[in-house]
């Protein structure tokens, strides 16, 4: 990544090192490739189902509650981050403030406090990412009402702190 005047550079040349290490430990050849694609390069997708597809299949198993949450991160995190990242006018406009109709900044205060805002409901929606991702570790580990009303009760209690006063959302379903 580069800007006019910073430059990044993530990389790894460790290539050589997992190679020989696959030859002497046969077994670690077996446990590597499964990071791998056909061709040798990082596997980075892991299933075939797109994003929307994985979220439906969890829904089944879960239910439509978790199933919500997960939707509410793809529409309030995934989305907009995608959008910035790539550089996007809508991006821009929602950084600044001027996607949402009735509330747009007028101030220089509401031009500053606008990215807060967005912060704040970018939290609040990874919240109920976690709670999601406690709710299937508990079902899936064990004694899940107790760990997944915890943590419902824990969500609940911050949002409630980060809450703007007369904000609504957190009340019980």
């Amino acid at each position: 990544m580069q800007t006019k005047d910073i430059r990044i550079v993530l990389s790894w040349s460790g290539t050589d090192q997992v190679d020989r290490l696959k030859a002497e430990f046969p077994e670690l050849r077996v446990w590597l490739n499964e990071f791998e694609r056909k061709s040798g390069k990082e596997r980075i997708q892991w299933t075939e189902e797109n994003v929307m597809e994985q979220i439906e299949a969890i829904t089944r198993k879960y239910g439509q509650k978790i199933g919500s949450f997960l939707l509410m991160g793809i529409a309030t995190i995934y989305r907009h981050a995608s959008e910035i990242a790539h550089g996007t006018l809508f991006g821009e406009l929602w950084f600044l403030g001027f996607t949402t109709p009735g509330d747009y900044p007028v101030t220089k205060s509401d031009l500053n406090s606008g990215p807060r805002k967005r912060a704040t409901g970018m939290l609040g929606a990874l919240s109920f990412c976690v709670l999601t991702l406690v709710k299937v570790l508990s079902d899936e580990f064990g004694n899940p009402e107790n760990l997944f009303t915890e943590a419902d009760e824990a969500i609940r209690d911050y949002i409630s702190k980060i809450r703007p006063t007369g904000a609504r959302g957190t009340e019980r379903q």
